[in-house]
């Protein structure tokens, strides 16, 4: 079946129908034409995909995102972090980077994090002289963090799919994920330097403090999610609950800048992303079970295994073919048929499951700023209204900045273990 499934794939890829809906199509007509299998099993893969208690998580972290947005929530994270990080060598640049790591902790979106603070700070960049094509890059880069810095909706899936824990796993991404942060901070200094972009106004104590106070109910949004799981206070499934209601919450009785008028459309766009990504994981579970069914895994782990006996050298190709494969495929799609085939492979040749969850999904994370299918470069490159060609040089320098981090999770497991270890026994 697996010559028919691919050639399927191929062909309605290459003729334009959408690639969710070209592997749904593909695990469907494949199934019913070569498979002696009731027709009935595909009804339940699919449902299946979708049944699951962790993928709850996803609506309710979607939602509360898109409330962050509509409550005008983004421009007072960005205000934050021009007090504290604008007057470092970058200005604007440094801040989109602080303040796409703060978003990230609270809607676990990529796309929703480049898009809430590239639509603030684009504009204003183009003002103060940076280049669009280097802005573009710099925001989608920083944007990917939100699918490393708890809530990640790939690791939702990661851990729905593998039954690792997604509270660990959300612990484990903290310092990855502040690390990329960090090593963005470090590029963007020494480029605006040679650049000779300009910095903000150094702000005093009253301003900072204005700005805390105006973003405090926004900033206690990570401290609710992370702290919940690590007291044991509820689930990362039963974060995403909590969060929703307390965004809404605040979008409305606090800072009151979301309307009782804009509830529908905020949950209109929730549902709308929601069954996108629920799509993607019912479509793709009928392609991950003709794989099962014709032993592709067995055969994935026996010929990587075939290349080498080391681990690390074993670990290295899986990641570069994640890598490549996200410049190619969709990452949601990635990860729903590749996890149940490599996520074993990771615990056989010796490695943390949490360790290997993170590094493959900041592997996978690459795929949304890499050209050609780079859904962050795309929007980002739209917001910024510069070729694709030019945002795709300018993440260029950037990649290598993740790869380091990941080197660093390989040499140094307890940069993702030590946190669930002290505070998840």
């Amino acid at each position: 079946m697996l010559l028919p499934l691919f050639v399927f794939f191929f062909v309605l890829t290459i003729i334009g129908v959408p690639i969710v809906f070209a592997i749904g199509i593909a695990g469907a007509f494949t199934y019913l034409v070569f498979s002696e299998l009731p027709g009935f099993v595909i009804a339940q893969k699919m449902i299946g995909g979708m049944d699951s208690f962790p993928i709850l998580a996803v609506p309710f972290f979607v939602f509360a995102g898109v409330c962050m947005e509509a409550g005008g929530i983004s421009q007072r994270i960005v205000n934050f972090a021009n007090c504290v990080v604008g007057a470092i060598r970058g200005g604007l640049a440094q801040v989109a980077i602080m303040a796409s790591m703060i978003f990230a902790g609270i809607s676990g979106s990529g796309v929703a994090d480049a898009s809430a603070v590239g639509s603030v700070l684009i504009p204003s960049m183009r003002k103060k002289g940076f280049s669009p094509a280097f802005s573009a890059a710099l925001i989608a880069a920083a944007g990917s963090i939100g699918m490393i810095i708890p809530p990640s909706l790939l690791m939702i899936i990661y851990g729905s799919l593998t039954g690792v824990s997604i509270g660990a796993m959300f612990v484990g991404g903290i310092i990855p994920g502040f690390l990329v942060g960090a090593g963005l901070m470090i590029y963007t200094f020494f480029y605006a330097r040679r650049n000779d972009y300009p910095v903000e106004p150094l702000a005093k104590f009253p301003d900072i403090w204005r700005s805390f106070r105006g973003a405090f109910w926004a900033l206690l949004t990570p401290v609710l999610i992370v702290g919940g799981i690590l007291g044991g206070i509820f689930t990362a499934t039963e974060a995403g609950a909590v969060t929703a209601v307390y965004t809404l919450f605040i979008s409305l009785f606090v800072y009151r800048e979301m309307k009782p008028g804009d509830i529908k459309e905020v949950f209109t766009k929730s549902a709308v992303i929601t069954s996108t990504v629920l799509l993607i994981l019912s479509f793709a579970t009928i392609f991950s079970y003709i794989l099962a069914l014709e032993q592709v895994p067995q055969a994935v782990r026996t010929l990587l295994l075939s290349f080498a006996s080391n681990k690390y050298v074993v670990l290295t190709l899986i990641l570069c073919i994640l890598i490549v494969l996200g410049c190619v495929i969709e990452t949601m799609v990635i990860i729903i048929i590749l996890v149940p085939v490599i996520a074993p492979i990771g615990a056989m040749i010796g490695f943390d499951p949490v360790q290997f969850g993170v590094l493959m999904v900041i592997a996978l994370n690459l795929g949304g700023i890499t050209p050609p299918v780079g859904v962050l470069l795309f929007l980002t490159s739209s917001l910024a209204g510069t070729k694709l060609s030019s945002t795709s040089r300018e993440i260029l320098p950037i990649i290598p900045i993740f790869l380091v981090v990941m080197a660093i999770i390989v040499i140094f497991p307890a940069t993702v273990t030590y946190l669930p270890s002290v505070f998840l026994k």
